[in-house]
Parts: C-alpha cells; structure tokens; sequence
C-alpha cells in the first residue's frame, strides 16, 4: 500500500471527470446496491485519456514499471461502504469526489492509492472514485 503521485496531465483529466459528472453528463452504465458505475461518451473519452496518460507515466518511471499496462478503468459512485476486489492484486484509487476511508485508517489521498492487497473494505458515502486495475505483460 502506497500513495501515488499523480502528473499535471492526470489531475487535469480527474478535474474534467469531476466537472462531467456535476454537470449531468453522466449517466449510469450499471447500478446495485452500493453504487453504479459512470458512463457516457464525456465519462469514457475522460476514462481513455487517463488511461493513456497512466501507461505512459508508467512507461517513463523505471523498467519494472515498463511492463504495467491498464486492464481495466472505470468511475464508480459509491453510495455506501463497499469491499473493493483486486482481481490483479495491482490496484489504483483515486478519488474524483467526496472523501472515503480504505480500510481501517488510510484516508484516500487526493494524490491516489495504489494496493496490491487483494480485497479491501471502502468507508465512503456519495464517493467518487476511479478505480484503475493494472496487469503485467
């Protein structure tokens, strides 16, 4: 578990995420107990862009790094506390809105979280979050 650092880029990109989602350009792609899942044409051309930007960060920090690339993106509004599975055991949050709790005590810096456990507990309500699964090649 460790905070990230995000590039200039990346906040831009989570900036115009927040701004989507408060403006109604967003709907629900999928809803459940806990939350839904953001999409749309503004919410996935946003998603994409992040995701280019977080394979090329990747790309440039070192040669263990060269080898991660995004499986998996999507914004989820969490309407409760939820457990967040890690599939790849490499995971990244980051919150786009409101604040939320990952496990016990770590707050979820503005920055980003990265975890390679494999399940975890989010205490949140009305939390924005992207959640980015990462694989190796």
């Amino acid at each position: 578990m460790q905070n990230i650092s995000l590039t200039e880029n990346v906040k831009e990109i989570i900036n115009k995420l927040r701004i989507v989602a408060a403006d109604s350009d967003a709907c629900e792609i999928y809803r459940n107990s806990i939350g839904w899942q953001y999409g749309g044409y503004k919410i996935e051309a946003q998603l994409n862009h992040l995701k280019d930007e977080l394979e090329k960060k990747k790309k440039k920090k070192t040669k263990k790094s060269n080898n991660c690339k995004v499986a998996e993106i999507k914004m989820v509004r969490f309407l409760k506390n939820a457990n967040v599975i890690n599939p790849t055991n490499n995971l990244i949050l980051i919150p786009v809105n409101g604040d939320a709790l990952f496990g016990n005590a770590t707050v979820i810096p503005d920055e980003g979280y990265y975890t390679d456990e494999d399940q975890r507990p989010l205490y949140g309500c009305g939390v924005d979050v992207v959640i980015v699964i990462l694989s190796r090649k």
